[in-house]
């Protein structure tokens, strides 16, 4: 969040006569964070967290405006089917988004902003320790303090409704 514009800009911009050229995406945590980003050359924004109102840019309420705020840049917005890291950050509890069998992840996509050009990110990469895995997995008790829970409908619960929610978006 440190760096400047001019320093992400000499990054992305290139003078070689190579025209490889990557997408770069950036972490937008409010929507005035956008000029900056554009400014610096990133080619969209995107929100990450997997908590719902974590930041105004991960508030699923906000993402429509965030849109057009935006103009520059695409926003992708982040989502995620629950946040729990209270294993790793016991005084993190205000953070936590129950996934209630589903519910709560079904709700994220439902608020995803309409346009045949959407994309969406899912924040779930082995982030067990954050409760945001979407992987097959079933209940697990590691020690007192540290409990994974299983899912609602068997072990591939989150990957069958990743697959609903994608094609029905």
């Amino acid at each position: 969040y440190q760096i400047s514009a001019d320093e992400w800009r000499k990054n992305f911009v290139s003078e070689n006569k190579i025209k490889l050229r990557a997408f770069f995406v950036g972490l937008i945590l409010k929507s005035n964070d956008c000029p900056q980003l554009a400014s610096s050359s990133f080619d969209a924004a995107y929100s990450y967290f997997a908590a719902n109102g974590f930041t105004e840019a991960s508030t699923s309420q906000r993402w429509s405006s965030i849109v057009d705020i935006c103009k520059s840049i695409p926003f992708i917005p982040s989502v995620g089917p629950g946040y729990i890291d209270t294993n790793v950050r016991p005084w993190n509890g205000e953070t936590t988004r129950s996934r209630q069998n589903g519910a709560y992840y079904k709700q994220m996509f439902k608020d995803l902003p309409k346009g045949n050009d959407r994309i969406v990110t899912i924040t779930s990469f082995n982030e067990w320790h954050e409760g945001t895995q979407i992987e097959p997995a079933v209940e697990k008790h590691v020690s007192k303090d540290i409990n994974y829970e299983g899912y609602h409908q068997g072990p591939f619960t989150y990957i069958y409704l990743t697959r609903e929610l994608i094609f029905a978006t």
